[in-house]
């Protein structure tokens, strides 16, 4: 699970966001959802300016998050992972 602390950029299906790890560990190319948000893809995660593959508990890092509904992104949205890729 992740939350949303900070929303960077969001529009044309492509959001870049600061998000910290809850629970769980976080992977490069996962699919996550919200309320009211279609799945969203995590492209791409950095910490330091530095790409890394995973995201563990407590700690924070910079996201790309893509799909239709990257507008709807707001600070303090949990997000939390799908079990597999959703149906197209």
């Amino acid at each position: 699970m992740l939350v949303i602390e900070h929303v960077e950029r969001a529009q044309d299906g492509d959001a870049v966001c600061v998000v910290r790890c809850l629970s769980g560990v976080a992977r490069q190319g996962m699919w996550l959802t919200a309320d009211q948000v279609t799945p969203l893809r995590l492209e791409w995660i950095t910490r330091y300016e530095r790409p890394v593959e995973i995201l563990d508990p407590p700690h924070n890092a910079k996201g790309g998050l893509a799909g239709p509904d990257v507008e709807g992104l707001r600070p303090g949205m949990r997000l939390v992972s799908l079990a597999e890729k959703p149906d197209d």
